[in-house]
C-alpha cells in the first residue's frame, strides 16, 4: 500500500530561524546582493510564497537577517565581557569576536547596504551589552584609581566611537591604511588591529576629564 508523504509543519519561529540561517550562509558567500528569495526557496525546498509568508518582502528579510546577526553579536559580547572588571578588559579578544560577526559573516556590509537603502533599526542597539560591561569596568577602574565616577553619557560616547571604528574596519580598514601608505598584508592587518584594540582600551578606561585636553585644542 502506498503511503502519501506529508510535508512536515514547523512552528513559525523555527521556520524563520531556518530561513535566516540559510540567508546568512548566502550573505557569507556572496554579500547582501546574493541573498535572494528564489535561491533560498530552492535550497530549502520551499516556495517563494512560503518565505514571503514569514517576512513579507525581501527588504524585510534582510532587516530580519541584520537583527539575527545582532543577536549573535550580542551573545558574543556577553560571553567575552562576562569576566571583565576594572583591571581586566580584553578588548583584543572582544574585537576578534565582533569582527568575526561583522567581517567574516558579512554583517558590516549588510548594515551598510540597508542603511544606504534608507533602513533604520528602531530596536535595541547591537552594542548595548558592551555599553553595560564598559560602564561597570569604568566605574571599577575609577574607584580603584581614586577618580570621580564616570558619567553614563561619556561612557556611551566612547562606546559609540568603538562601535563606529569596529563597523568601519571590515569595510574601510585596508583602504584607509593604504591611503596613508601602511601595508595591507594579513600580518600588517593583525598588527594594526592589536594596536587598535590597545588604543581603544586606553581610551575606554581613561577618566572622563582626559578628554579636556583634546577639547581645548
Amino acid at each position: 500500500m502506498q503511503v502519501e508523504s506529508k510535508r512536515t509543519r514547523r512552528p513559525a519561529r523555527a521556520s524563520q530561524a531556518r530561513i535566516l540561517e540559510a540567508a546568512e550562509k548566502q550573505l557569507i558567500e556572496g554579500g547582501p546582493a546574493s541573498v535572494r528569495v528564489q535561491v533560498l526557496a530552492r535550497d530549502l525546498g520551499l516556495t517563494d510564497a512560503g518565505i514571503y509568508h514569514h517576512f513579507g518582502s525581501r527588504d524585510a528579510l534582510l532587516a530580519a537577517l541584520l537583527r539575527f546577526g545582532g543577536r549573535r553579536l550580542r551573545q558574543e559580547i556577553v560571553r567575552v565581557t562576562s569576566s571583565w572588571n576594572g583591571s581586566s578588559v580584553d578588548l583584543e579578544e572582544l574585537m576578534d569576536e565582533i569582527l568575526a560577526v561583522l567581517e567574516e559573516r558579512g554583517y558590516a556590509r549588510l548594515a551598510l547596504w540597508l542603511w544606504l537603502a534608507g533602513y533604520e533599526d528602531k530596536g535595541r542597539g547591537f552594542f548595548e551589552e558592551f555599553v553595560q560591561a564598559l560602564s561597570l569596568a569604568r566605574r571599577r577602574q575609577a574607584k580603584a584609581e581614586g577618580w570621580p565616577p564616570p558619567s553614563e553619557r561619556e561612557t556611551r560616547r566612547r562606546a559609540a566611537l568603538a562601535a563606529s571604528t569596529l563597523f568601519a574596519e571590515p569595510i574601510l580598514g585596508d583602504a584607509s591604511r593604504r591611503s596613508v601608505s601602511l601595508p595591507v598584508t594579513r600580518r600588517a592587518r593583525a598588527e594594526h588591529r592589536r594596536w587598535l584594540a590597545q588604543t581603544l582600551r586606553n581610551l575606554m578606561l581613561a577618566p572622563d576629564d582626559s578628554s579636556r585636553t583634546l577639547s581645548s585644542i
